[in-house]
């Protein structure tokens, strides 16, 4: 019973015995084609990152007194700081921005072409530019334009310094940062472009100019007071729209000693004004101006009486200043027993007052000096 189960093969036996071996006949060789296509395929990627950085160094002249933010690829950035972005190409930007609450706004300007690559590090030095007058103004204003526009004035991205900015009576001026570039800086004293080039790194300036102006006058007699009823003299100092100006005698009568520096230029010259007489020196730069007044003093009226004798009484007097046959009056009636302050020139001065017997009237010419 053993011998006969061996002898004879069972049916599924026989059917997988070739197939068996038609596998092993092939086998070697489709395991060496399966390798060798994935090995012709398979990419290794070692993923790289890095960042580039900018560096804005800060100059020895910087200090806090500089304004004007800088912006680098969008960030801001303060001179001695760095800003890290991934690798492309950026711009650097400054300025727009308001230099304070009452002194103007900083030039707006922008540069781009900044490239990063990974690991780099690009650096560049601040650059500044200063606005100052010759000397701290005392008296007298000036709007300031200025321009990154090598050619003028554009509009909008332009800067400007406000009339009565602090700026005007500080040493150093306006202080701001720029890009390098010419500068174009404009007072409205002077209507006329000055001009600053100024490299990377380094520090521009533009001086304005200044002129001195005060005034000298003869003795106050109290006894012979100045009236209130007409606005006293004067002297305006400053450019059209922005002057300012100062009482020739303070409130005790003397003449204010004070040289005030104001700002200089064409479109600025001081004026004295003397109840409407206008006295007009124009200004040159760094020189001191000197108004000088002549004091006129005007009795009350003395008339006759109807008995024969004499009366003091009480008048007003008018002025005229004469230049040539050319007569103008003053901008005034004045009481007598006053006195009034004047340039040099020649005066008609007219006394009128009442007496008994009617109206009296007296003219004088006089001339100072």
């Amino acid at each position: 019973m053993l011998t006969a189960r061996l002898a004879t093969p069972s049916l599924a036996l026989l059917v997988a015995l070739p197939l068996v071996a038609l596998g092993c006949a092939g086998g070697d060789d489709a395991s060496d084609d399966t390798d060798s296509s994935e090995s012709d395929v398979k990419k290794k990627v070692k993923p790289k990152g890095g960042n580039g950085a900018f560096d804005l160094q800060k100059p020895a002249w910087s200090t806090d007194g500089f304004v004007g933010q800088h912006q680098f690829g969008g960030s801001n950035l303060a001179p001695g700081g760095r800003v890290e972005r991934v690798p492309g190409t950026y711009s650097l930007s400054v300025g727009g921005q308001s230099l304070g609450s009452t002194e103007g706004r900083a030039i707006a300007q922008s540069v781009g072409g900044y490239t990063l690559g990974a690991g780099t590090i690009l650096q560049e030095k601040a650059s500044g530019l200063r606005v100052r007058f010759a000397e701290p103004l005392t008296l007298g204003r000036a709007h300031v334009s200025m321009s990154a526009n090598a050619s003028g004035f554009s509009g909008a991205a332009d800067g400007y310094l406000v009339p009565d900015g602090a700026w005007r009576s500080r040493p150093e001026g306006a202080s701001m940062f720029v890009l390098p570039g010419t500068f174009r800086v404009r007072s409205s004293a002077e209507g006329v472009d000055r001009t600053a080039v100024v490299a990377a790194g380094q520090l521009g300036e533009v001086v304005l100019p200044i002129a001195r102006v005060n005034v000298a006058g003869d003795a106050y007699d109290p006894t012979y007071p100045t009236t209130t009823s007409c606005t006293p003299p004067s002297v305006a100092v400053g450019a059209p729209s922005f002057q300012q100006s100062f009482l020739v005698r303070r409130a005790d009568g003397t003449i204010d000693p004070t040289t005030y520096v104001v700002p200089q230029g064409v479109a600025a010259p001081a004026t004295l004004n003397t109840y409407g007489l206008l006295t007009v020196i124009p200004t040159a730069a760094g020189a001191t101006h000197t108004f000088t007044l002549n004091r006129l003093e005007v009795d009350d009226v003395e008339v006759n009486t109807a008995g024969g004798g004499t009366a003091i009484v009480k008048g007003t007097f008018t002025i005229q200043s004469k230049v040539g046959a050319e007569l103008s009056m003053l901008g005034c009636t004045f009481p007598t027993h006053t006195g009034v302050d004047l340039p040099d020139g020649t005066y008609v001065v007219t006394t009128t007052a009442s007496s008994a017997s009617g109206a009296v009237r007296h003219v004088e010419e006089i001339s100072f000096p």
